[in-house]
């Protein structure tokens, strides 16, 4: 948010988000970022670089093991609501006609 300014255009916060599996591997590690309302935003990298952890975070489908994330001014620690229509996850996969 600029200096001065009193309205939040925050659409997805993560701060400090940490997410380790059973395994003990860390998906995420200490990841702060913040996306504006209207950003049009890519996800890249190798496999196994988090970007499914993240989307799954943002769709509260597991949870941080630390840090805040909150989407659309809803802390995403707090008991679920219903916000669907709020965000969506389209996923890309490559087909190949032989």
């Amino acid at each position: 948010m600029e200096k001065g300014s009193t309205v939040d255009n925050t659409m997805i916060s993560f701060d400090r988000v940490t997410k380790t599996y059973g395994t003990g591997q860390k998906a995420l590690d200490d990841v702060s970022l913040q996306i504006e309302k209207g950003e049009f935003v890519f996800l890249v990298g190798n496999s196994g670089a988090g970007k499914t952890t993240l989307l799954e975070l943002i769709l509260r489908e597991t949870e941080a093991d630390q840090g805040n994330i909150v989407v659309n001014g809803i802390d995403l620690r707090q008991p679920p609501v219903y916000w669907y229509g709020i965000s969506g996850f389209l996923p890309v996969s490559r087909f190949y006609c032989l």
